[in-house]
């Protein structure tokens, strides 16, 4: 992620200071049902990772929002609370929703705090990514993205789809969660990281090849199963993935911006 660190480094001059004035503001703040929140998720958040199995016990509420744990304390689990408090404090109207925190917990396994926040900031908010909109209140955007990779199924992968149909599974039942973290949630690090590397850059296309590739892997299987054992082959499916497999398989789909661009306007045209 070296160009776009460097988009964040650009960041952190032009913001010289804010990372700080967000914390302290963060700081002050009560305990608000978004402190609450990210203080449950952080224990979620890779606790078989080393960078953040080691953090102070925040089992007692009382300690939560006090100044030695927020602002000075050391560790994974001190950097991702600060990271996403920032982050609640300058966009109060998204504020904190599940799946922030693996998005900004892989940033920070590979870049510094601060510059994990600007990186996190960039990608909620600007072009090729911009993913805020898959949070919040209404999560308009995560439903768009569902849409359109049910359609993209339905294309490219056929029999696989009207199997699922027959079976009753639907995509929010497996890839939600793939997709609306960007794979941070639950696959290996390498297939994240890489995957990362290129949405950075490009944007949602290299997500749907993901999906497609890991669908085409499992396909044979799949199609032999009924509904239940579909949905606990899934569960599986992260652990058992060959990533060279999975990245080779991926760009064999042709796919094209355009066809995402038509699945998201037929989307736009239903919820009028």
């Amino acid at each position: 992620m070296e160009f776009n660190r460097k988009r964040a480094d650009i960041l952190i001059e032009t913001q010289a200071g804010k990372y700080r004035e967000l914390l302290i503001k963060a700081h002050q703040q009560q305990q608000t049902n978004v402190v609450m929140t990210i203080e449950r998720d952080i224990h979620r958040t890779f606790p078989k990772h080393a960078f953040f199995c080691e953090s102070l016990d925040m089992t007692q509420p009382e300690v939560i929002d006090t100044a030695p744990h927020l602002l000075l304390s050391k560790g994974g689990q001190a950097s991702l609370r600060r990271v996403l408090r920032a982050y609640s404090i300058i966009d109060p109207d998204v504020g904190y929703c599940q799946g922030m925190n693996f998005i900004s917990a892989m940033m920070l396994t590979l870049v510094s705090e601060e510059e994990a926040f600007w990186l996190f900031y960039k990608v909620m908010n600007r072009q090729p990514c911009q993913i805020r909109n898959l949070f919040g209140e209404r999560m308009s955007h995560a439903r768009q993205v569902l849409h359109v990779a049910s359609q993209l199924i339905q294309k490219f992968l056929p029999k696989l789809y009207h199997h699922f149909e027959s079976e009753n599974v639907h995509v929010t039942m497996y890839a939600t969660q793939w997709l609306l973290t960007i794979y941070s949630s639950s696959f290996k690090f390498d297939l994240v990281t890489r995957v990362w590397d290129v949405f950075l850059h490009q944007g949602w296309k290299i997500v749907y090849r993901v999906m497609l590739a890991i669908l085409d892997i499992n396909q044979h299987d799949l199609l032999q199963m009924g509904f239940e054992q579909i949905l606990g082959h899934f569960r599986h499916v992260p652990e058992n993935l060959n990533v060279d497999l999975v990245f080779k398989r991926a760009f064999v789909f042709h796919l094209k911006r355009k066809t995402i661009k038509k699945y998201e306007r037929e989307w736009e045209r239903q919820q009028q």
